[in-house]
């Protein structure tokens, strides 16, 4: 009976994130604990009743455009959020993968980090704009490959600032 909370109102299962961010696309907070079957309101009103958050609707609807670009950039980035790739794990695993992303994101921002290109996603025999010189079109495991020099970047940018 639990597997009902996720069943969302578009007939799939999902969770129902909630999250909030700057104008810059970096996430400030990140919920990802609600079935899909979740309404939004209901999300709203127990983090405003647990943080005594005073949010408008008409605030609301000014920073909904940042929200959803910032959606965008993280499922853009994160191919595995996309609602045609299905994470095949426990809500509660999905929930640490969702949030993993959005910490993920936010380094690659504070990084420069650039974003795959929409491109790239739909056609991936289609030349890359990361490092060419390190991401070449030669192996089956491409992906596999730009995803461990991405995040070999990643870690030698974080290891820096800790020396």
């Amino acid at each position: 009976k639990s597997n009902i909370v996720y069943y969302s109102r578009k007939h799939f299962h999902s969770l129902n994130v909630q999250m909030i961010c700057d104008s810059d696309c970096r996430i400030l907070n990140v919920n990802a604990k609600y079935g899909g079957a979740t309404h939004d309101a209901f999300i709203w009103e127990k983090i405003a009743s647990t943080n005594c958050i005073n949010i408008q609707s008409s605030s609301m609807a000014r920073t909904r455009v940042a929200i959803e670009n910032t959606f965008g950039r993280l499922k853009n980035r994160w191919r595995c959020l996309c609602k045609d790739r299905t994470l095949h794990y426990a809500p509660v695993k999905c929930a640490k993968i969702i949030t993993a992303c959005c910490v993920l994101h936010n380094l690659a921002i504070e990084f420069n980090i650039p974003e795959p290109e929409p491109a790239e996603i739909e056609n991936p025999n289609l030349a890359m704009t990361i490092s060419e010189h390190i991401f070449q079109e030669n192996t089956i495991g491409d992906g596999l490959i730009r995803g461990r020099a991405i995040r070999s970047i990643l870690v030698d940018k974080i290891n820096r600032l800790h020396t």
